[in-house]
Protein backbone atom coordinates (compact mmCIF):
# COMPACT_ATOMS: atom_id res chain seq x y z
CA UNK A 1 0.00 0.00 0.00
CA UNK A 2 3.01 2.02 0.62
CA UNK A 3 4.36 1.47 -2.59
CA UNK A 4 1.07 2.12 -4.47
CA UNK A 5 0.92 5.54 -2.48
CA UNK A 6 4.40 6.53 -3.65
CA UNK A 7 3.90 6.12 -6.80
CA UNK A 8 0.12 7.81 -7.06
CA UNK A 9 2.55 10.28 -5.65
CA UNK A 10 5.27 10.33 -7.87
CA UNK A 11 2.99 9.96 -10.51
CA UNK A 12 1.15 13.24 -9.73
CA UNK A 13 3.82 14.99 -9.36
CA UNK A 14 5.15 14.59 -12.83
CA UNK A 15 1.72 15.22 -14.35
CA UNK A 16 1.51 18.58 -12.29
CA UNK A 17 5.29 19.64 -12.89
CA UNK A 18 4.49 18.82 -17.01
CA UNK A 19 0.99 20.77 -17.28
CA UNK A 20 2.75 23.83 -15.17
CA UNK A 21 5.10 23.87 -18.05
CA UNK A 22 3.01 23.76 -20.35
CA UNK A 23 1.01 26.55 -18.98
CA UNK A 24 4.75 28.84 -19.08
CA UNK A 25 4.73 31.70 -21.52
CA UNK A 26 8.09 33.10 -22.66
CA UNK A 27 7.81 36.37 -23.03
CA UNK A 28 9.58 38.44 -25.96
CA UNK A 29 12.49 40.84 -25.05
CA UNK A 30 12.16 43.31 -27.59
CA UNK A 31 15.54 45.40 -28.45
CA UNK A 32 16.34 48.80 -28.39
CA UNK A 33 15.87 50.52 -31.91
CA UNK A 34 19.19 50.98 -33.28
CA UNK A 35 20.65 54.12 -32.83
CA UNK A 36 20.60 56.52 -36.15
CA UNK A 37 24.04 58.00 -37.86
CA UNK A 38 24.58 59.98 -40.92
CA UNK A 39 27.69 62.12 -42.28
CA UNK A 40 27.71 64.80 -44.46
CA UNK A 41 29.64 67.23 -46.47
CA UNK A 42 29.59 70.98 -45.15
CA UNK A 43 30.54 73.72 -47.13
CA UNK A 44 30.51 77.59 -45.95
CA UNK A 45 30.65 80.76 -47.37
CA UNK A 46 34.25 81.30 -47.37
CA UNK A 47 34.77 78.05 -49.07
CA UNK A 48 35.54 75.66 -46.70
CA UNK A 49 34.50 72.40 -46.22
CA UNK A 50 34.46 70.14 -43.19
CA UNK A 51 32.72 66.76 -42.18
CA UNK A 52 30.00 66.30 -40.30
CA UNK A 53 28.63 63.21 -38.28
CA UNK A 54 25.75 62.66 -36.02
CA UNK A 55 24.59 59.98 -33.89
CA UNK A 56 21.30 59.32 -32.47
CA UNK A 57 21.23 60.05 -28.41
CA UNK A 58 17.35 59.75 -27.90
CA UNK A 59 14.53 60.33 -29.82
CA UNK A 60 14.89 64.24 -31.94
CA UNK A 61 18.14 64.60 -29.96
CA UNK A 62 21.73 64.30 -31.90
CA UNK A 63 25.80 64.29 -30.82
CA UNK A 64 27.37 65.98 -33.53
CA UNK A 65 31.10 66.15 -34.64
CA UNK A 66 32.14 68.69 -37.22
CA UNK A 67 35.99 68.59 -38.32
CA UNK A 68 37.27 71.13 -40.61
CA UNK A 69 38.78 69.49 -44.09
CA UNK A 70 40.14 72.60 -45.84
CA UNK A 71 39.12 76.12 -45.76
CA UNK A 72 41.32 78.13 -47.78
CA UNK A 73 40.83 82.17 -48.03
CA UNK A 74 42.21 84.69 -49.59
CA UNK A 75 44.72 85.36 -46.93
CA UNK A 76 44.47 82.19 -44.90
CA UNK A 77 43.89 78.41 -43.88
CA UNK A 78 42.27 76.77 -41.10
CA UNK A 79 41.44 73.91 -39.57
CA UNK A 80 38.69 73.10 -36.56
CA UNK A 81 36.43 70.93 -34.69
CA UNK A 82 33.31 71.20 -32.84
CA UNK A 83 31.13 69.22 -30.54
CA UNK A 84 27.32 69.56 -29.18
CA UNK A 85 24.26 68.40 -29.72
CA UNK A 86 21.56 68.68 -31.50
CA UNK A 87 18.23 69.04 -30.83
CA UNK A 88 15.35 68.79 -33.79
CA UNK A 89 11.76 69.49 -34.32
CA UNK A 90 9.77 67.71 -36.73
CA UNK A 91 7.74 70.26 -38.86
CA UNK A 92 6.18 67.67 -41.73
CA UNK A 93 7.37 64.26 -42.16
CA UNK A 94 10.45 65.32 -44.13
CA UNK A 95 11.30 68.83 -42.94
CA UNK A 96 12.27 69.60 -39.64
CA UNK A 97 14.39 72.67 -37.86
CA UNK A 98 16.91 71.74 -35.69
CA UNK A 99 19.55 73.99 -33.03
CA UNK A 100 21.76 73.10 -29.95
CA UNK A 101 24.58 74.48 -28.24
CA UNK A 102 28.42 73.64 -29.40
CA UNK A 103 31.80 74.59 -28.34
CA UNK A 104 34.68 75.24 -31.45
CA UNK A 105 38.37 75.19 -31.32
CA UNK A 106 40.00 76.55 -34.58
CA UNK A 107 43.70 77.69 -35.58
CA UNK A 108 44.21 80.10 -38.30
CA UNK A 109 47.24 80.60 -40.24
CA UNK A 110 48.25 83.48 -42.57
CA UNK A 111 49.01 82.35 -46.11
CA UNK A 112 52.88 82.49 -46.40
CA UNK A 113 52.46 83.64 -49.96
CA UNK A 114 51.38 87.02 -48.44
CA UNK A 115 53.76 87.60 -45.92
CA UNK A 116 57.16 85.82 -45.23
CA UNK A 117 56.14 85.33 -41.81
CA UNK A 118 53.32 82.48 -40.77
CA UNK A 119 50.95 84.39 -38.30
CA UNK A 120 48.74 81.89 -35.94
CA UNK A 121 45.29 82.52 -34.13
CA UNK A 122 43.95 79.93 -31.47
CA UNK A 123 40.39 80.66 -31.08
CA UNK A 124 38.16 78.76 -28.37
CA UNK A 125 34.11 79.57 -28.66
CA UNK A 126 30.44 78.59 -27.64
CA UNK A 127 28.41 78.34 -30.17
CA UNK A 128 24.30 78.27 -30.51
CA UNK A 129 23.08 76.79 -33.76
CA UNK A 130 20.23 77.56 -35.94
CA UNK A 131 19.41 75.25 -38.42
CA UNK A 132 16.54 73.64 -41.30
CA UNK A 133 16.82 70.15 -42.81
CA UNK A 134 15.00 68.34 -45.99
CA UNK A 135 15.04 64.63 -45.97
CA UNK A 136 15.04 64.21 -49.82
CA UNK A 137 14.42 60.28 -49.24
CA UNK A 138 14.90 57.68 -46.43
CA UNK A 139 19.19 58.10 -47.31
CA UNK A 140 19.65 61.42 -48.65
CA UNK A 141 19.01 64.91 -46.61
CA UNK A 142 19.81 68.54 -47.21
CA UNK A 143 20.43 71.34 -44.41
CA UNK A 144 21.55 75.00 -44.29
CA UNK A 145 22.16 76.92 -40.71
CA UNK A 146 23.52 79.13 -39.27
CA UNK A 147 26.61 79.16 -35.93
CA UNK A 148 26.20 82.63 -33.82
CA UNK A 149 29.46 82.37 -31.49
CA UNK A 150 31.16 84.27 -28.69
CA UNK A 151 34.66 82.95 -27.38
CA UNK A 152 38.18 84.02 -27.15
CA UNK A 153 40.65 83.89 -29.76
CA UNK A 154 44.61 84.49 -29.64
CA UNK A 155 46.70 86.03 -32.34
CA UNK A 156 50.46 85.81 -32.80
CA UNK A 157 50.82 88.88 -34.79
CA UNK A 158 48.23 90.59 -37.06
CA UNK A 159 47.96 91.86 -40.02
CA UNK A 160 45.56 94.61 -42.09
CA UNK A 161 44.66 95.33 -46.03
CA UNK A 162 45.65 98.98 -46.16
CA UNK A 163 45.31 99.40 -49.86
CA UNK A 164 45.73 97.15 -53.31
CA UNK A 165 48.31 94.65 -52.20
CA UNK A 166 49.85 96.05 -49.28
CA UNK A 167 49.85 94.99 -45.94
CA UNK A 168 50.28 96.29 -42.75
CA UNK A 169 52.10 93.38 -40.19
CA UNK A 170 52.56 93.63 -36.43
CA UNK A 171 54.25 90.75 -34.63
CA UNK A 172 52.47 91.82 -31.22
CA UNK A 173 50.86 89.13 -29.57
CA UNK A 174 47.19 89.61 -28.75
CA UNK A 175 44.14 88.28 -26.98
CA UNK A 176 40.40 89.28 -27.36
CA UNK A 177 36.95 88.52 -26.55
CA UNK A 178 35.01 87.86 -30.12
CA UNK A 179 31.55 87.30 -30.82
CA UNK A 180 30.17 86.12 -34.23
CA UNK A 181 26.51 85.84 -36.20
CA UNK A 182 27.96 82.45 -37.48
CA UNK A 183 28.75 82.00 -41.36
CA UNK A 184 25.96 80.28 -43.19
CA UNK A 185 26.61 76.73 -44.20
CA UNK A 186 25.21 73.85 -46.43
CA UNK A 187 24.95 70.24 -45.79
CA UNK A 188 24.54 67.64 -47.81
CA UNK A 189 24.75 63.70 -46.42
CA UNK A 190 23.46 60.33 -45.65
CA UNK A 191 21.74 58.50 -43.27
CA UNK A 192 22.88 54.66 -42.41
Amino acid sequence: MIRFIMLLSGAMLLITNTLSAQGMTIQHVEQKPKKKNEIGLTLDEYNGMSLTLRRERKENQYWRLDGNLASRGSFYNRAGLSFGVENRIPITSKLSVYHGWNVNATSTSLNPRFANQVFLSQSLSVGYRLGARIDINKRFFIGAEINPQIGMIYKNGTYENIGQSHYSISNTPSKQLFKSLGQGTVTMGIKF
